[in-house]
């Protein structure tokens, strides 16, 4: 039971691990804070997506791709600096996997994903529990000049994954705080 339920977990995180990419398209709904997001500021909440965060201090909302995902959106200090969040769908309910078992198929699909094009510092995500839900979080950098760093957060409730790269070139220190501030306010508003 317990390896099908990580296989049918791995399955459905096939999608988490597209490429970053800082490339620029769409734009994001931009709403007031609604009783779902907290903090203080603008609230990005893509329109009919289900999640929603506060743009961190300093960041302004900006178009964005992140592979196959759904509802993308982006709040940026430049175009080499900034956060994405994208969504990819679990054909399974996640909440479901114990701690370890989520772990397990994140990082085993994430060693599988390892590319030319980016390394990942360790294979072992680090699990912790945010108001959104369970988050891996993950440390890469990329192979391109200059090297962009990424760290990337996976956070699960339901059948939602909301995946955070971080990515940041020369304004490391601001992107890591930004991060943080998305990370914390982030609310996956519907996923069961």
């Amino acid at each position: 039971m317990m390896r099908s339920r990580i296989i049918t977990a791995l399955c459905a995180l096939l999608p988490i691990t597209a490429a970053c990419t800082s490339s620029i398209s769409g734009t994001p709904h931009l709403a007031a804070a609604k009783g779902g997001c907290t903090g203080s500021g603008k609230v990005v909440e893509p329109q009919g997506g289900p999640y929603c965060y506060v743009v961190p201090k300093g960041f302004a909302s900006a178009p964005a791709q992140l592979g196959g995902a759904k509802y993308t959106t982006a709040v940026a200090l430049d175009k080499e600096n900034l956060v994405i969040a994208g969504v990819f769908p679990a054909p399974t309910d996640l909440d479901k996997l114990s701690d370890s078992e989520l772990t397990t198929a994140v990082n085993q699909l994430l060693d599988q994903q390892d590319s030319a094009s980016f390394r990942l510092s360790s294979p072992n995500g680090k699990l912790t529990k945010i108001a959104a839900g369970r988050a891996l979080e993950y440390h890469a950098l990329t192979n391109s000049t200059p090297p962009i760093k990424v760290d990337l957060y996976i956070v699960s409730r339901g059948h939602t994954k909301v995946q955070l790269n971080c990515q940041s070139t020369s304004q490391e220190k601001k992107v890591e705080a930004g991060c943080q501030q998305v990370l914390h306010s982030l609310r996956i508003t519907s996923g069961k």
